[in-house]
């Protein structure tokens, strides 16, 4: 659901579980209107998630508060800290925090073993001995691309003067739909 669909004046409750909605302030923050706010004392809504700039732009040249610009910056650090990870909504299937699409840690332990053997993954439990393997094949197949630059067989890679590795990047083949 788009962040501008939960956000209606008088529907409060969808923002219990917002750090930058707690108490009385998620509930003042559909209040805010140009005669109720004078200064920055008078809005008690969040204002640390603002930057230094975006906290001065906010105040015009007589010291209000331009309170369509905090909202505006408000949602921009909202859509921001949702796109980042940062912040989580609690009924949200697709913006939830990430923990919440693990295994419970719980559960993880005392069925590990189990779990394994259901996803077909019994060779992958023990990470150390997988680690162990991938670490060798990446050695050997490191020590293959790098003999291949030096020796000038890598046509996508050259050594410079100051022994720089350079990377050439082939010309994109033109298709049919690039005519058109």
């Amino acid at each position: 659901m788009p962040i501008l669909n939960i956000l209606k004046a008088g529907d409060v409750d969808e923002f219990d579980n917002l750090p930058l909605f707690t108490g009385e302030a998620r509930k003042r923050f559909f209040c805010l209107t140009k005669e109720s706010v004078k200064t920055l004392s008078d809005i008690n809504a969040p204002l640390d998630f603002l930057n230094a700039e975006d906290y001065e732009n906010i105040l015009d040249s007589k010291g209000k508060i331009r309170i369509t610009l905090y909202k505006i910056l408000l949602f921009i650090y909202i859509v921001k800290g949702i796109k980042s990870g940062t912040l989580s909504i609690l009924y949200s299937y697709k913006y939830r925090a990430f923990d919440d699409y693990l295994i419970p840690l719980e559960y993880w332990n005392a069925n590990k073993k189990e779990l394994f053997s259901r996803a077909g993954l019994e060779n992958f439990s023990d990470f150390t001995k997988v680690e162990a393997k991938r670490r060798a094949k990446w050695d050997e197949q490191l020590e293959k691309t790098n003999k291949a630059i030096e020796s000038g067989k890598n046509e996508y890679s050259s050594i410079d003067a100051d022994g720089k590795i350079k990377v050439k990047t082939p010309a994109k083949e033109e298709t049919l739909k690039d005519r058109d």
